[in-house]
């Protein structure tokens, strides 16, 4: 995520018969053999880079992307985050997100972004147990139950597989032992303080969790995600993208 380096029951209103093509498989693009889903907006270091998948850091950059994957897309958060108003990052990098929304739901895939990520009410995505137009959803997830040592509790934005084919995963009780960083004014000796995890912990994605995200993007293709007629659903994103 590093810019630098990079209602109810979920029901949607796509049928199956919308998302599926005949005789394709999940991530075939008909064309009858797996595609590999490809990995936008990571780290030189990423652990993504020993996984099978197509990767762009900054070197190959995420905007030369032409489609034909689904994606898992990392987008920096910083101009989105709460802590935007110190971020001293050109203000140029807050299309990226609004640029990865418009791929994952092209292609479909999954978008990961802070929790309280500013984009969700920008674009604007579903929260809760909305589906939107292109059939996406949201749901929350704690990044501790994959292996981080901090809660670091995320949304995940995914379009062209229904909830209920999600890939199982991981769940823990209890409270992770670090944070990825401590309330202004909280010092160590204060109740609620905990150390902080590194700067790469912060950036990084826990290599369990790039595995579960390879594999909803794997489940998810063009074709499952188009937009209903009749559904307003985000417009101005729309717009904003292709304006961009």
């Amino acid at each position: 995520m590093n810019g630098r380096e990079k209602k109810g029951g979920l029901r949607s209103p796509v049928s199956d018969e919308a998302r599926h093509r005949p005789g394709q498989q999940p991530g075939d693009f008909g064309l009858g053999i797996a595609v590999r889903p490809a990995v936008l907006f990571v780290r030189r270091d990423s652990d993504y880079k020993t996984m099978d998948c197509d990767v762009y850091d900054i070197d190959r950059d995420a905007r030369t992307f032409r489609g034909g994957q689904s994606v898992v897309a990392h987008p920096p958060c910083r101009l989105w985050s709460t802590l935007r108003a110190f971020s001293t990052a050109p203000i140029e990098e807050k299309e990226l997100a609004v640029l990865a929304v418009d791929q994952v739901r092209q292609w479909g895939g999954v978008l990961e972004h802070p929790i309280n990520s500013t984009l969700w009410s920008h674009i604007p995505l579903p929260d809760r147990l909305d589906v939107d137009a292109w059939g996406g959803f949201t749901i929350p997830i704690a990044q501790w139950w994959f292996g981080h040592r901090a809660a670091k509790w995320t949304k995940l934005y995914i379009c062209g597989c229904a909830p209920s084919r999600l890939p199982p995963m991981p769940f823990r009780l209890g409270d992770a032992d670090r944070v990825v960083t401590n309330r202004s004014g909280l010092r160590s000796g204060m109740p609620g303080f905990k150390r902080e995890v590194t700067k790469r912990e912060r950036d990084a994605t826990p290599p369990a969790l790039a595995e579960w995200l390879l594999a909803v993007a794997r489940m998810c293709g063009p074709g499952r995600n188009r937009r209903i007629p009749g559904i307003s659903g985000s417009a101005v994103a729309v717009a904003a993208v292709h304006n961009a």
